[in-house]
């Protein structure tokens, strides 16, 4: 799937940014780890532990509307919260400082 009108907005620990940039870009698989960690969720859905179970049912479910994309070589992983026949995509990342010693 193509986005057209995919709109990136990075956030500073100070709110919003003057950074916005609106690029077309296609949906990519889920990651290997995504993949790995939905088999696991799959095999507690057996545990015996009806805690477990309904952890895994719901993480399972907010799953299904997981989507990845390939900006500039970053996968990125977002969900979708509105309706999948939307024009435009917003997808917003926090920028934290990187400390190094």
């Amino acid at each position: 799937k193509t986005f057209n009108n995919f709109q990136y907005q990075i956030f500073s620990n100070r709110g919003i940014s003057s950074c916005s940039v609106i690029m077309t870009v296609k949906e990519c698989p889920p990651t290997e780890k995504f993949k790995a960690y939905q088999g696991e969720l799959n095999l507690e859905k057996q545990s015996k532990n009806p805690a477990r179970i309904d952890r895994a049912k719901c993480e399972l479910e907010l799953m299904l509307k997981s989507r990845f994309t390939d900006i500039n070589g970053i996968v990125h992983h977002y969900h979708i919260s509105g309706p999948e026949s939307a024009e435009e995509t917003v997808m917003c990342a926090e920028v934290r400082p990187s400390y190094h010693a």
